[in-house]
């Protein structure tokens, strides 16, 4: 068993959180709503999906501040620069986004430190088995299937808080009901269309009275021959008269499409990402127009947030940055044409705009002569 594992289990002091001081007044999650039947719900798998995917893709650099100057690393802290090796990074950051979308909380356990005790490694741990007394919000007591955790060995990232409460607030509790709106709708729609929908049609015979047995009978083979697409054939005393009900006016896709444009709301997301329907007359046309859109209203704050936290674990002056930027990718015109005015004005050397293009630096033979100043005339001073 691991040593981190024994740490984190070797507690004495145990106990089962059956009652919970904070909770005050009724119940905010339907008993119906868990995160697993949340996440079969199309809208709030498709929010979840999209804040993890594009934040744990982002590529992470790591810098030192050194006075007023930001300097690049040559490699990403260990805590990090492992997990790149072994191609665990963006699973990592997946589960932590995860987490945060679905509880509100992500709970990473310290198992490695090195020698001056900075995080080597951490896991994230199942929200749903941490709880928290905050009773003194000073010092919150937090525990993991009931065994007491050190505050020093967790790493605790809230989503949304609330004052007075250590741990943040989770969406699929919070908007217990508006999920279950859209899972009851879900539901719904799918019985509908398993059932057959509306009947597809009456069969009425204009000359004699039918008898059940008959009726069944003459049922069961209309039924048979709409299923088979064979042609229904029929004497003249037979009328056969379609019934078809839109599904607009069953509501099922303005339900549908309403319930995606809440959700959406409560994630930051454009609606149309997920399902749901934009407002208003603002139309994005380009795809560079919908990156910088998702990448400065939906996905910064996120971004902020971890960003922060990590830097409090990082030894003093490091930090590292998830690169909003490659989000937003301009045609190849629009690129090459803002290269050359970042060159012009300073921004950029050559080597730097080849790496944003993924190409290896130029031979030194064929560098620029960066000392080669242009000759001036000389000025004589009198």
């Amino acid at each position: 068993m691991p040593r981190w594992l024994d740490r984190l289990r070797g507690k004495t002091e145990q106990r089962t959180i059956t009652s919970v001081p904070w909770n005050v007044g009724d119940p905010l999650v339907s008993a119906t709503v868990t995160q697993e039947r949340a996440l079969t719900l199309v809208a709030v798998f498709a929010a979840v999906r999209l804040l993890a995917d594009e934040i744990s893709t982002l590529p992470l650099k790591a810098y030192r501040k050194v006075g007023d100057e930001r300097q690049p690393m040559s490699a990403l802290p260990r805590l990090f620069a492992q997990m790149e090796d072994d191609g665990t990074l963006t699973d990592w950051l997946q589960e932590c986004v995860t987490s945060l979308a679905l509880r509100g909380n992500a709970y990473g356990f310290i198992t490695a430190r090195d020698g001056m005790q900075f995080p080597t490694a951490i896991m994230w741990l199942n929200p749903a088995e941490v709880d928290c007394d905050d009773r003194n919000l000073a010092m919150p007591i937090w525990y993991w299937q009931g065994r007491r955790i050190n505050i020093e060995d967790l790493l605790h990232i809230p989503w949304f808080k609330v004052p007075g409460k250590a741990k943040g607030l989770s969406p699929i509790e919070a908007y217990a009901t508006t999920v279950d709106t859209g899972l009851q709708a879900q539901a719904y729609a799918n019985g509908w269309f398993a059932a057959g929908g509306v009947p597809p049609g009456t069969f009425k015979n204009a000359e004699k009275k039918i008898e059940q047995t008959e009726a069944e009978i003459v049922r069961d083979r209309l039924v048979s021959a709409i299923r088979t697409r064979r042609p229904i054939v029929y004497g003249a005393d037979w009328d056969y008269t379609p019934i078809t009900i839109p599904p607009e006016q069953a509501q099922f896709v303005q339900t549908m499409r309403m319930n995606a444009t809440q959700i959406a709301s409560i994630y930051g997301i454009p609606p149309e990402e997920i399902g749901g329907e934009a407002g208003g007359s603002l139309t994005y046309n380009t795809i560079e127009q919908n990156g910088i859109r998702l990448s400065s209203r939906t996905l910064r704050p996120w971004l902020v947030k971890l960003e922060r936290k990590f830097f409090s674990i990082l030894p003093a002056r490091q930090y590292v940055k998830l690169n909003a930027d490659a989000t937003v990718r301009a045609d190849l015109k629009t690129r090459y044409e803002t290269y050359k005015i970042a060159s012009e004005i300073g921004l950029l050397t050559d080597d730097e705009m080849r790496a944003l293009e993924d190409r290896q630096p130029l031979p030194l033979d064929a560098q620029p002569d960066q000392l080669a100043l242009p000759a001036r005339p000389l000025r004589v001073v009198s």
